[in-house]
């Protein structure tokens, strides 16, 4: 719970000051740096997130090249089975001729 507060709160609170301190004694240049920062936090909590993201979808795809060494498909593709040839009603195999002799 406490990430939410920090990732959030922190820029939140910036950006707060900065329009406190705009109400307070209308300096245009302190509102600027007090929101500036409060997304300058915001844009690097984001970057941080988007780079330990790409840390877990390399951990996902060494774990399928595991998967595909060990069994020899990829994990969300279907097994294959023999094939299953089915002829139509009335031919005549070697098997089935045999059997009528």
């Amino acid at each position: 719970m406490a990430k939410p507060i920090v990732r959030y709160g922190i820029p939140a609170a910036f950006v707060v000051v900065g329009f406190v301190v705009l109400a307070a004694t209308g300096d245009w240049v302190s509102w600027a740096g007090f929101v500036g920062a409060g997304f300058a936090v915001l844009l690097l909590n984001f970057f941080y997130r988007m780079s330990v993201e790409g840390e877990s979808d390399r951990d996902r795809e060494q774990e399928a090249r595991d998967y595909f060494d060990k069994h020899g498909r990829w994990p969300d593709q279907q097994e294959q089975r023999a094939r299953e040839w089915r002829l139509p009603e009335g031919v005549a195999t070697p098997e089935s001729e045999k059997d009528e002799r």
